[in-house]
């Protein structure tokens, strides 16, 4: 489920958002 994965991104590694995953950006444009 892309949803839960998006969320175990973030929950993973809330800094990680420096790296930019293709899941934080798909995130931050909803």
């Amino acid at each position: 489920d892309l949803d839960q994965k998006i969320y175990n991104v973030c929950h993973w590694h809330p800094m990680n958002q420096i790296h930019n995953p293709p899941e934080l950006f798909i995130l931050q444009k909803r």
